[in-house]
C-alpha cells in the first residue's frame, strides 16, 4: 500500500489539465437510483473526456507477448485465465490507518508500525493484542466470501520478521502459523495465493507498511540485502514446492521499493532481483529441484519503459522463466489528481495505466489499486495529512459518486486484464475498519459499488479508453 510522506507520484494529469473542470451534477443519477449496475454513465463521461490521438489510432508500441503465458499451476491456466484478486492488507503486516481502533487499544499514540508495536508497550500486551488481531482480521469465512464473488487469488503481504528477527529488533513473531492457515483456507475454496514480501530489513521505502517508518536503509546496506536474500530462500524452500506449490503460485520479491531516490538503489534492486530469482527457482541449490512458481518484480513506481527488457526470457543471455512485473496504480497520493473531475479520473487512468500496461515487455499485473482518490482518503492523519472523504455531496462528483466508482472499477479491471501483457489485478484491500468502500472490496460490494459477479461490466474498456494495442506474434 503506497502511503506516506516519502512517496512522490508523477502524474500526467498536470500535463493535460490546466484547471479543474466541474462535473455537471444534473447528468448523473443519485445513490438511491435503482441499482448501480446496468446504468451506464458513458454519455456523461464522454462529454468530458480529452481524447488522446495516439490512443485513438494505436500507441505504436510493439508488445511482445511472452510464450511464458501458457502455464498451468495448480489447475489455474495462467495466460488464458485472468487473475482477479484482493489483497489481505493489514492482516500479517499492520497498517494503522486501516485499523485505528487496534492501535488505540495500546494506549500509546507513538505506536505507528510493527517496530514501535513491539518497542513501546509491554511484551505480553503486544503479543496478546497481535494474536487476537491475527485470529479475527481474516478468517476462513473471508475466503468463502472472496471465492463466492468469483475472485481467484489473494495477495498476502508478510514481513521479513515473520521468518527472521535480528538482535535488537522488537518485532512480534508468529505470522507463519496464520499464513499457513490462509493457504489451507485458500486451497479449500479454490483460491490461489501470492506471497508478497512486504517489508525487508532496513526498510525499502521508509513507510509503516515496511515494518518500520523512517529512514530507507535497505539498498545502502549489504547486510540488509543479504538478510533479505536469506529470507527469500526460507520462503522459497517452504512454499514453492509441495505441499504448498499447488496453491502458492506467485511470489513477490519486495514491495514498493523507493528506487527513484538514488541511482545506487536502482543498481542494487536490479541485482537483488537477479539473485533472488536464482534462489527462488532453485531454493536448495544447483542440484536441487527447480520450481515453477511465478516470480513478481515490483516496479518501484517506474514506467515500463524504464524497465525495458529487464529479465525477459533471454535478457543478457540468460534463461528467465515465469518472471512477471507488478505495477501499483493509485490516484490517491498526489495533489495533481485533485484537479480532476469524474471524466478526468477515467481519462487519466487510460492515459497512464493503460499506456503503461501496453508498454510492458513482461507479463504484468496490477498488484494494488483502489477507488481511493486524492482528497478522499479516510485515515487518522498520520500517514497522509489534510485529506477528507469523498461522498455524494462532493462538488467534483455531485450525486453520481457511486456510479462513477462503477465506471472507475470497470476501466481499471479491464485495462489490467486486457491491455498488452496484462494478466489481471489484486484490489487493495479486502477489508478495513474505517468504513471506506474506497479501500475495501468487501464493503464496496455490499454498498453496490462493485458487482456480485466479478466479470460483470457496465462499461467496456474501448468505450472508456479507445486504446488500440499493436501486438507482435508470441516469441
Amino acid at each position: 500500500m503506497r502511503l506516506g510522506s516519502n512517496t512522490v507520484l508523477m502524474s500526467m494529469a498536470t500535463l493535460v489539465l490546466g484547471a479543474r473542470r466541474d462535473f455537471p451534477h444534473h447528468r448523473v443519477l443519485s445513490r438511491q437510483a435503482a441499482g448501480v449496475t446496468g446504468q451506464s454513465i458513458i454519455p456523461d463521461l464522454l462529454e468530458g473526456l480529452e481524447k488522446n490521438p495516439a490512443l485513438e489510432v494505436g500507441i505504436g508500441i510493439n508488445v511482445n507477448i511472452s510464450a511464458d503465458l501458457d502455464l498451468d499451476l495448480g489447475g489455474f491456466q495462467y495466460g488464458s485465465d485472468k487473475i482477479r484478486g484482493v489483497n489481505l492488507g493489514g492482516w500479517l503486516v499492520l497498517e494503522k490507518w486501516l485499523m485505528p481502533e487496534l492501535f488505540n487499544e495500546t494506549g500509546n499514540a507513538s505506536i505507528i508500525d510493527e517496530w514501535t508495536w513491539g518497542e513501546y508497550q509491554p511484551r505480553d500486551q503486544a503479543e496478546s493484542l497481535m494474536k487476537q488481531h491475527w485470529e479475527t482480521w481474516i478468517t476462513e469465512d473471508d475466503f468463502r466470501q472472496i471465492a463466492a464473488l468469483g475472485l481467484t487469488h489473494v495477495r498476502i503481504p508478510i514481513g521479513y520478521w515473520a521468518f527472521q528477527v535480528g538482535p535488537g529488533e522488537p518485532y512480534i513473531t508468529g505470522q507463519q502459523t496464520y499464513l499457513d492457515k490462509g493457504i489451507e483456507w485458500a486451497r479449500e475454496n479454490g483460491i490461489k495465493v501470492l506471497i508478497d514480501l512486504h517489508g525487508v530489513p532496513g526498510s525499502q521505502n521508509g513507510n509503516d507498511h515496511s515494518g518500520r517508518a523512517g529512514p530507507i536503509d535497505w539498498y545502502n546496506n549489504a547486510t540488509n540485502v543479504n538478510r533479505t536474500l536469506e529470507v527469500v530462500r526460507q520462503i522459497a524452500q517452504k512454499y514453492t514446492l509441495p505441499p504448498y506449490s499447488d496453491v502458492v503460485t506467485m511470489f513477490e520479491l519486495i514491495n514498493e521499493p523507493s528506487v527513484w531516490i538514488s541511482p545506487l538503489f536502482a543498481t542494487v534492486l536490479k541485482q537483488y532481483y537477479l539473485d533472488a530469482y536464482e534462489i527462488v527457482r532453485r531454493p536448495f541449490g544447483e542440484f536441487g529441484p527447480t520450481t515453477d512458481i511465478i516470480v513478481l518484480l515490483q516496479d518501484g513506481f517506474q514506467p515500463m519503459t524504464w524497465w525495458g527488457d529487464f529479465m525477459t526470457p533471454n535478457y543478457n543471455g540468460g534463461d528467465y522463466e515465469r518472471v512477471w512485473m507488478d505495477n501499483h496504480y493509485y490516484q490517491a497520493f498526489n495533489p495533481s489528481y485533485g484537479l480532476l473531475d469524474a471524466a478526468g479520473h477515467i481519462n487519466t487512468t487510460c492515459n497512464e495505466a493503460g499506456v503503461n500496461f501496453a508498454q510492458a515487455q513482461l507479463p504484468i499485473v496490477d498488484g494494488e489499486w483502489s477507488m481511493g482518490l486524492w482528497g478522499c482518503l479516510a485515515n487518522d492523519g498520520v500517514a497522509q495529512p489534510n485529506v477528507g472523504t469523498c461522498n455524494d455531496a462532493d462538488p467534483n462528483f455531485g450525486s453520481g459518486y457511486v456510479r462513477f466508482n462503477r465506471a472507475y472499477w470497470d476501466v481499471q479491471t479491464q485495462i489490467y486484464e486486457q491491455v498488452g501483457n496484462g494478466q489481471g489485478w489484486f484490489y487493495w484491500t479486502w477489508k478495513n475498519h474505517i468504513d471506506s468502500p474506497e479501500w475495501g472490496y468487501q464493503l464496496a460490494v455490499q454498498d453496490g459499488w462493485f458487482p456480485q459477479d466479478v466479470t460483470d461490466h457496465v462499461h467496456t474498456r474501448t468505450e472508456l479508453c479507445h486504446i488500440v494495442v499493436i501486438r507482435d506474434e508470441p516469441r
